[in-house]
């Protein structure tokens, strides 16, 4: 059977950020392999307007880093931010040119020390993990 994961991976735009829901919806339905994840992969793909986000939701998959399903989710997370404007405030201020979205990654393993979040520049750090993955 080999060794099992759990992981979801949300996007988001970050707060004070003025990317409309629409848009970061429609680059997750047009760069995120979306298709294989939920016809492949059996993946749970949930669009959460309330929340401002997306999840993708894998359960109980073998997340290897050398599987190409593995490496098209990290390519398009890596690019996640490069595809948006950062934000364009005075010249001097701490914030001008951060990104305006993010993305979180939770991975809970088999073994029971085997649990890891990871995520974007600036991400909001909305996710954790207590051997289950929640996101709010």
């Amino acid at each position: 059977m080999g060794y099992m994961s759990d992981v979801t991976i949300v996007v988001y735009s970050l707060e004070g950020s003025e990317v409309p829901f629409a848009a970061l919806k429609l680059w997750v339905q047009d760069t995120f392999p979306l298709r294989e994840a939920e016809q492949q992969w059996g993946a749970e793909v949930g669009f959460h307007d309330d929340m401002g986000c997306m999840e993708i939701r894998y359960t109980s998959v073998k997340w290897y880093d050398d599987f190409p399903h593995v490496q098209n989710v990290n390519k398009a997370l890596a690019r996640l931010q490069d595809d948006f404007p950062r934000r364009k405030l005075d010249e001097d201020h701490p914030h001008n040119g951060a990104p305006l979205v993010a993305w979180e990654m939770g991975v809970i393993g088999e073994n029971y020390d085997d649990a890891r979040v990871e995520g974007s520049e600036d991400n909001e750090c909305r996710m954790g993990i207590r051997r289950e993955i929640y996101f709010d």
